[in-house]
């Protein structure tokens, strides 16, 4: 479980528990499989924090027979809960996710 607050600038609205499991949903708009510099969400090969929860990396890709990707498999940091990597690496963007 994820503790997540219920307004990001009001503590006295509370938080909710959110369920981290091997599957969650993000938008479409918020992966490429290639990027330029100033596309800050997840890419192939890249860190990309998940908001108020970890660091995770896309690793590979599966798609349909159009080609359309239906799944990414990504692995994720388990010392990155709401905190930045501890060796310094950089991580550029975040994304929501469910």
């Amino acid at each position: 479980m994820v503790t997540m607050p219920n307004h990001p600038n009001k503590p006295e609205m509370g938080s909710r528990e959110v369920p981290f499991s091997g599957e969650i949903w993000i938008d479409r708009a918020d992966f490429r499989e290639e990027a330029n510099k100033q596309y800050k969400r997840l890419v192939m090969g890249k860190e990309v924090r998940l908001r108020n929860a970890y660091v995770i990396k896309a690793e590979r890709v599966e798609k349909d027979a159009e080609g359309n990707i239906t799944t990414i498999f990504c692995t994720y940091d388990a010392d990155t809960l709401s905190k930045d990597p501890a060796d310094g690496r950089k991580v550029k963007g975040v994304i929501h996710w469910v």
